[in-house]
């Protein structure tokens, strides 16, 4: 979990595209409030998590939230994130990302 923290907080920092601003992520959530979003939307709940690995180092994610009301069940909010190093090399697509 404290890699793909890692990734999360270096493409805030790599990208105007993300969310949060450089340290932003830091003031709102912290590794442990993750584990538990995951765990409950991710594992035992309704979103979608996909991991991108090079040589077994995060590098990328693509994460679909569904709506959690009658009528956004339908919708998904879709996040991608690619490292810079690491875009236009396939890895989006070879996660379905694109």
């Amino acid at each position: 979990m404290e890699h793909f923290w890692s990734l999360l907080n270096a493409l805030d920092a790599e990208t105007n595209f993300m969310m949060y601003e450089p340290n932003e992520r830091k003031q709102h959530m912290d590794i442990q409030e993750l584990k538990t979003d995951i765990y409950h939307r991710v594992i035992h709940g309704n979103d979608f998590l996909q991991i991108a690995k090079v040589d077994n180092k995060i590098v990328g994610y693509l994460r679909a939230e569904r709506g959690e009301f009658h009528r956004n069940f339908h919708t998904a909010y879709i996040v991608v994130g690619v490292l810079n190093e690491y875009q236009g090399k396939g890895i989006g697509t070879a996660c379905g990302m694109s």
